[in-house]
């Protein structure tokens, strides 16, 4: 089911992924951050303020990739959810989707803007037209799953690695692979250093550097005791950051592969950086994003995640605002005009005794449950439900449809036919509370 245009943006403005922070990216034009979480949000922050400023929902699932056009202000995702998505930066809304039908694992474009090159379930690597979404090829290769790609800087060529424990080396204009490198260990993190080299991590936490000229591993190194998440190059600082499931960032000398020095904050599985003029960004499993000194290579900041459980959702009698309680005890207060959170009103809520029965928001995607009694809605309440839910209907989870509506939206899982059929008589029966 296509996700219609009005759901590509959620538009009630939590703070925060609720879920693990799976890539993260700098628009350095806006000087803004770009986040992608397992929940399948995408996030754009302004790192100075800490605030969050738009949240996009069109993907329902963990988000594997995330690359910026700067001067055309659009940004690309892919997801587990099969789709890559082109979103227009400056409208706040999604340009074209290509839909790839299986997980995409990676994703990276070539020098010339011209490329896509994804990884998809089925040991396979597709290249793509950027601008028409046409596949152009489809290569095979690798005896199991693709997890890692990486473009050349001269765009002539471009290496994947695999679970399968290599690592191969393809020419883009013949389509064949010219060499493969064979490791101990299933492939998690490439990169080229430069024209003639390339950094490969593995899950056990090693480290290689491959010479492309001379055909052999010339460095190999255990920088990490758990999987290499990512491998960034610094040419500003000339070092290596390498980022990993042991909760480190290591910063690396690029000739010799020593470590120099090791960022240690996050309580979790670090999964993405991003580096800005003055800064190193770096997201994972802790919700949490950790701002480091370029230069010093000291903490100067974070922005916290939030809890993923919202246990209460109450309105006022005019249906004006809402308020949101999480399960961490933090309440936020919603214009329901404008979308935007503000500072607590003046005005009565609806008390826990007037609300029996009555819990009339569906307000998020990411563990929030929400219940409501459709013949004792308002109008105003009747709307408000009628779009919500159809935002959870469209990102594809259980409604449950009786005496009381109930959207489980932890759950992410296929509606049925017979689900549909129920929903669009309930969304008749909305319609007529405020039409």
């Amino acid at each position: 089911m296509e996700i219609p245009p009005e759901f590509d943006v959620l538009a009630l403005p939590f703070q925060g992924h609720s879920t693990t922070i799976t890539k993260i990216t700098y628009d350095h034009d806006e000087e803004e951050l770009i986040t992608g979480g397992m929940d399948g949000t995408i996030r754009i922050w302004n790192p100075l303020t800490k605030r969050q400023k738009i949240v996009f929902t069109a993907h329902h699932d963990y988000i594997s990739q995330l690359i910026l056009l700067s001067p055309k202000k659009q940004l690309i995702s892919s997801s587990w959810d099969g789709k890559i998505i082109f979103w227009d930066l400056k409208q706040k809304r999604i340009a074209k989707i290509f839909d790839n039908s299986k997980p995409i694992l990676d994703m990276v474009i070539s020098p010339s803007k011209q490329f896509l090159l994804i990884s998809s379930e089925g040991k396979k690597t597709k290249l793509i037209n950027t601008e028409t979404g046409k596949q152009i090829s489809s290569l095979k290769g690798h005896k199991d799953e693709i997890s890692v790609l990486s473009f050349s800087p001269d765009g002539k060529s471009f290496v994947s690695g695999s679970w399968d424990k290599t690592v191969k080396i393809w020419d883009l204009e013949s389509k064949r692979p010219l060499n493969t490198i064979y490791l101990e260990n299933e492939v998690s993190a490439i990169s080229f250093l430069d024209p003639f080299k390339i950094i490969i991590g593995t899950w056990n936490g090693n480290v290689f550097l491959y010479d492309l000229e001379m055909q052999n591993i010339t460095k190999k190194t255990k920088l990490h005791y758990n999987i290499v998440s990512q491998i960034l190059f610094d040419k500003k600082n000339n070092y290596i950051l390498t980022v990993s499931a042991d909760k480190t960032i290591k910063i690396v000398d690029p000739i010799t592969l020593e470590e120099k020095y090791s960022l240690e904050d996050h309580k979790s599985r670090i999964f993405s950086i991003a580096i800005s003029k003055d800064y190193i960004f770096s997201a994972g499993a802790d919700k949490k994003i950790a701002i480091w000194d370029r230069r010093t290579l000291k903490k100067a900041d974070e922005i916290l995640g939030r809890d993923n459980t919202v246990f209460q959702a109450l309105l006022t009698p005019t249906a004006e605002y809402a308020q949101v309680l999480d399960s961490s005890g933090n309440e936020t207060f919603i214009d329901l005009k404008t979308l935007e959170i503000v500072s607590k009103p003046n005005v009565p809520f609806y008390s826990k005794e007037k609300l029996k029965g009555i819990m009339p928001i569906i307000i998020g995607h990411d563990g929030v449950s929400v219940r409501f009694n459709l013949k004792k809605l308002t109008s105003e309440q009747a709307k408000l439900a009628f779009v919500s839910l159809k935002a959870t209907i469209a990102k594809k989870y259980w409604v449950h449809i009786n005496d009381h509506v109930y959207a489980n939206l932890s759950q992410n899982q296929e509606i049925s036919d017979n689900y549909y059929q129920k929903t669009e008589m309930l969304f008749k029966a909305l319609k007529k509370r405020f039409q």
